[in-house]
């Protein structure tokens, strides 16, 4: 039995306010987006392969529950872009399964949700 390879840890470099990551790994670039939408926190996030018949991708976001790792949200990219959520504030892992490895973004921190108290008196976080 041939082992599996190890995951490719992946460290992103942020936008000039923080609000876009990017990261890349051989030919698939990947930009993730985290914001505050309808009261919401969402991750939106665009896959760029360097091959014309690209495969479909499963993306994971992964929480971490009493120290075991635990799938929040996955969704099949196709056509290159994704959304993951609503989703909690807090520290996440996102894994990407390419056909022939695993590549891994950690600690990907969502931003809290301003309070609504903040919200009324015009202050912001």
């Amino acid at each position: 039995m041939t082992p599996e390879p190890p995951p490719f840890l992946l460290r992103g470099l942020p936008s000039a306010d923080d609000s876009l990551r990017i990261y890349h790994a051989a030919e698939l670039a990947l930009s993730l987006r985290c914001e505050v939408a309808r009261g919401q926190v969402l991750v939106y996030g665009i896959i760029a392969q360097g091959y014309d018949a690209a495969p479909a991708i499963l993306v994971r976001l992964l929480g971490v529950a009493a120290g075991v790792p635990l799938v929040v949200g996955e969704t099949l990219v196709e056509s290159g872009s994704f959304e993951l959520g609503p989703l909690t504030p807090g520290v996440y892992q996102i894994e990407v399964l390419l056909p022939d490895r695993l590549l891994v973004i950690a600690d990907v921190a969502l931003p809290h949700l301003p309070s609504p108290i903040a919200e009324a008196a015009g202050e912001t976080a």
